[in-house]
């Protein structure tokens, strides 16, 4: 098959910037190549943020103009990495989730803005846009997408992106021993987990940061976990608890799902010669799901405290101790609890949410306040990652805090170690869906859907739509190589 250059493009929960990634990928057997093209990101309006982080009490005439204006903020952040990274053939965009609606459990739809026609009319490309909707009408939760990239490229890790909400691939066996995951029992009883976690827990809030290879990081405008000052106390104000207002955005990358445990295990074959599927009929069958809070909890505390969006490198939270009422009363949360498949975000876990639990326990300080929920993002994530190596990528790697907390509790590297840039994976997982619809392969990335489909909508480009032939063969692993054709970044 010829190689495709496929341009990806996405903007996470921080709503902060669009990131776009230029992929050149080739099937050759049962083998997706992608060579990273480069990648690059483009703010959005300052208006247009402060618009979408109140998206959810817009009215339809508000909820038209962000559709476009999201659109035209798309298309001109494709034309700027086109002009930066090179041509490319198709655009593929996951837009910016608005809302995702769960309910008992149950993904019941998911909307993202970012009319794709303002794209394909400004670079005119053809543009795959809509990805989720398609798996949310199968069954699943649309959230994380980033499982089929990651059971496609890794093999025993487990894969971690940090956005607003946390989620994680985990290889099936693990999946299959605990029944749901790991940590759903080590967390049923709420805070015994965490006080196995905090063996010292004032040494683990002050801990500096290793920036060796086990444990790169860098600063990322995805993560924005930074903040300045501390402007002291609690805010009593309470918000909405109700453990059913729980949704997720994926993110960055991103954007964030699981995989039901009924259909986790099964092997994904060909559903036809024109509609071939992702899979792997071996014993590496993977499932994704939400752990929970990333940076949505951090960013929401650093701009209370600070009037910041995050807690630059992580300063705040590294000069506090953590507070063991604080992190238990958090640990309670049902959703920890709850069976997988499962999503959620910043619906559910926001502001009025960490105000809430604030007004529940003595005064607690800025300081003390970031450290105890850098430690409930790690204690959180580490439950769900059953003692395996981690892959981490996604905003939250740039956050030094978080990634030393991470350190202390797991064997964690960052993608970029293995040939993919953590602060664009999501992007280059944009470009893979893209190129698997353009070339009829169907995609399951294991959200609980009803099997694979084919995901997204085509909006047509300049000239008349010429769409490959369909691919005939089940794709079964995703290598990710320095060129095409050149060595390889990782086998």
């Amino acid at each position: 098959m010829e190689v495709c250059r496929v341009l990806g493009l996405i903007s996470g929960t921080s709503v902060d910037a669009i990131d776009a990634a230029l992929a050149e990928l080739r099937l050759t057997g049962d083998v997706i190549e992608l060579a990273p093209g480069g990648h690059t990101e483009v703010g959005y309006p300052p208006d247009l943020r402060d618009e979408l982080l109140a998206a959810g009490s817009c009215n339809p005439e508000q909820m038209c103009r962000l559709d476009t204006r999201i659109g035209q903020s798309f298309a001109n952040a494709a034309a700027t990495a086109i002009r930066e990274l090179g041509q490319a053939d198709v655009i593929a965009s996951l837009g910016q989730t608005v809302y995702h609606w769960v309910e008992d459990g149950i993904c019941r739809g998911t909307l993202q803005l970012g009319q794709p026609a303002w794209i394909a009319e400004k670079t005119g490309l053809p543009v795959i846009s809509d990805l989720r909707a398609r798996d949310v009408a199968a069954g699943g939760h649309g959230a994380p997408l980033a499982g089929l990239f990651d059971r496609l490229w890794l093999q025993d890790d487990v894969a971690l992106n940090i956005g607003g909400i946390a989620n994680i691939t985990l290889p099936s066996d693990n999946f299959d021993r605990v029944g749901t995951f790991p940590g759903t029992r080590a967390l049923s009883d709420g805070s015994e987990r965490a006080r196995g976690h905090m063996r010292n827990a004032d040494e683990r809030a002050r801990a500096g940061y290793d920036s060796g290879a086990r444990n790169q990081a860098t600063d990322d405008d995805g993560s924005r976990n930074q903040a300045t000052d501390n402007s002291g106390g609690r805010n009593q104000a309470t918000g909405d608890t109700d453990p059913r207002n729980r949704a997720a955005f994926d993110t960055g990358p991103h954007n964030q799902a699981t995989d039901n445990s009924d259909l986790h295990n099964r092997a994904m074959g060909n559903t036809g010669p024109h509609n071939q599927a992702t899979g792997n009929t071996g014993p590496r069958n993977r499932a994704a799901f939400d752990t929970g809070p990333g940076n949505a909890l951090l960013d929401a505390a650093a701009e209370m405290l600070t009037g910041q969006r995050f807690d630059k490198g992580g300063a705040l939270a590294l000069a506090g101790t953590v507070r063991k009422d604080l992190l238990d009363l958090l640990l309670e949360d049902p959703y920890y609890r709850l069976p997988a498949p499962k999503s959620t975000g910043k619906e559910h876990f926001n502001i009025g949410y960490l105000k809430a639990a604030l007004a529940q326990v003595p005064e607690v300080t800025g300081p003390d306040l970031m450290a105890t929920l850098v430690e409930l993002t790690a204690v959180t994530i580490a439950d769900a990652c059953a003692g395996h190596r981690v892959v981490a990528s996604g905003g939250g790697v740039r956050n030094p805090a978080l990634m030393a907390a991470l350190a202390r509790h797991l064997d964690i590297v960052t993608s970029d170690a293995l040939g993919i840039p953590s602060d664009a994976k999501e992007a280059y997982l944009t470009a893979l869906l893209g190129f698997l619809t353009w070339h009829g392969i169907a995609a399951d990335p294991r959200t609980g859907a009803d099997g694979p489909r084919l995901l997204g909508s085509i909006t047509p480009g300049r000239d008349p739509l010429r769409m490959p032939a369909p691919a005939t063969t089940t794709v079964r692993q995703l290598r990710v190589v320095a060129t095409l054709g050149g060595s390889l970044a990782r086998s």
